[in-house]
């Protein structure tokens, strides 16, 4: 019997969707979970005795040693109705979670990516510093909230830039007037920040897709080619050197596939930036022509 595939998703996701319907068309018996929908409309049963489970969505009973893959696209938060009473809703919030997270921790699976990366890639400063330890160029960083700490190290870097150290926000350049004394002392007594002295260059992009790898530079007048929602995408050779290391840090950082975010400096050095464990592709797909859907479809299929 084949076995089948879960997208982690909802339909108002893009890419979840545009996975549910690529499945479906290679082939692929595939069904959409949206963990929003649980413990109100979907349903997980299991067993600990036997260490089998069943999920129960959009009309279908699946068994887990049915399921070959899993895409994690979005997790969402699971949908609890009684927020009316605060006590019991923390209640079934936790209960709710904790047997969520048996479907997620399931073993057996083919995760393309599993929760253990997904925790980790909200610990960037942790995942700088493994990008750090497996021979990866970074730029010069301070993470933290430390008035005194940062302004010392901005003094000695020149111009640099900023971002959020969780991530998910647009990163810009740090001016004189974000550095004053009073504003600091206001800002990071509400959160800390990332700063990275600016390496002069291009955006480049790398997928890695279990054994393959393809590259393209991102075309933007802007520190963070996100602010053009149709930065041009131009498919480049990836260098020998960054075709191994982009596979070092994937493997190193649990993942089954990602896409690699790198500055290259004008000498034609490469700094690694982040690797997103569930990042969008089809734009970037359209503009290299690189088969991105074709070989997360061969991932998916190898049960």
């Amino acid at each position: 019997m084949m076995k089948v595939s879960i997208i982690l998703g909802d339909t108002n996701d893009y890419h979840a969707q545009y996975m549910l319907d690529s499945c479906q068309s290679a082939g692929i018996q595939a069904y959409m979970f949206d963990s929003a929908t649980f413990p109100t409309r979907s349903s997980i049963s299991w067993d600990p005795a036997c260490s089998s489970g069943i999920l129960h969505i959009t009309g279908n009973s699946i068994d887990f040693a049915d399921i070959g893959s899993v895409f994690w696209s979005t997790l969402n938060m699971c949908h609890c109705p009684v927020k009316e009473q605060q006590e019991q809703h923390q209640i079934a919030m936790s209960d709710s979670s904790s047997l969520l997270r048996t479907f997620l921790e399931e073993t057996s699976f083919n995760w393309v990516n599993s929760w253990h990366v997904f925790q980790f890639h909200k610990v960037k400063p942790r995942q700088l510093s493994l990008a750090s330890k497996c021979g990866l160029k970074i730029p010069s960083t301070y993470i933290g909230n430390n008035t005194s700490d940062m302004i010392e190290f901005v003094e000695s870097r020149g111009q640099c830039i900023y971002k959020p150290v969780y991530g998910g926000a647009l990163t810009a350049p740090l001016t004189p007037d974000l550095m004053e004394n009073e504003h600091l002392n206001q800002v990071l007594k509400i959160s800390p920040v990332t700063i990275q002295q600016y390496i002069p260059g291009t955006n480049v992009r790398t997928f890695v897709i279990g054994d393959q790898v393809f590259s393209a530079e991102i075309q933007s007048e802007y520190i963070d080619f996100r602010i053009e929602e149709s930065a041009l995408h131009k498919a480049i050779k990836t260098p020998g050197n960054i075709v191994e290391t982009a596979r070092k840090i994937t493997a190193a950082f649990g993942m089954q596939w990602t896409a690699i975010d790198w500055r290259r400096d004008l000498q034609g050095e490469y700094y690694f930036l982040e690797a997103n464990p569930s990042p969008m592709f089809t734009h970037f797909e359209r503009c290299t022509g690189y088969p991105i859907t074709e070989n997360l479809m061969r991932l998916l299929s190898c049960n």
